[in-house]
């Protein structure tokens, strides 16, 4: 028999550009929550998936003169839905492996992601450590934000941080 998840995930970030010489520090944003389900296909091993609603942000630039020398930065926000493929499996010692793929297909066209997550217990409290890796790809039109083109950007990201397991 399979099992239902439910999860919500975030990134913040701070980030600094530089435009023109100018630093402009930025705020950004990765927010995801959705359902799986896992249906068991081997003795600790389990494959599924679901959909996810997905906020994100991200940098464009505008130019603020005809001759393109000049330029600002902006913010823009985007919401979608993405289908989400997932993978996991079940180590000795209690730990917990999780691969995913999701790619967005409704109001935020591009948005891939790719991730791995190991959760480690710690002993019998119901915590575990988890520690991963994620690599986003934006594609994302800045038409709707009064720019022209297109935000193009590959995110890499290293997690750490503590979930409670339920048992």
């Amino acid at each position: 028999e399979g099992r239902v998840l439910v999860d919500a995930d975030g990134r913040f970030t701070a980030n600094v550009y530089d435009v023109n010489g100018d630093a402009y520090l930025v705020f950004l944003r990765d927010i995801t929550a959705g359902g799986r389900y896992l249906h068991p296909v081997a003795e600790g091993i389990s494959v599924g998936g679901g959909l996810d609603i997905q906020s994100v942000s991200a940098p464009y630039f505008t130019y603020t003169d005809e001759a393109r020398t000049a330029a600002n930065i902006g913010v823009g926000g985007w919401f979608g839905v993405r289908a989400v493929g997932q993978l996991d499996v079940d180590l000795p010692n209690d730990l917990h492996v999780s691969l995913d793929l999701a790619e967005s297909f409704l109001w935020a066209p591009a948005a891939t992601h790719a991730g791995a997550l190991v959760d480690i217990p710690a002993g019998s409290a119901p915590f575990a450590v988890r520690l991963g890796v994620a690599w986003d790809w934006h594609y994302l039109p800045t038409t709707d934000l009064g720019a022209v083109g297109t935000i193009d950007e590959h995110i890499f990201t290293a997690q750490a941080g503590v979930v409670y397991v339920l048992r």
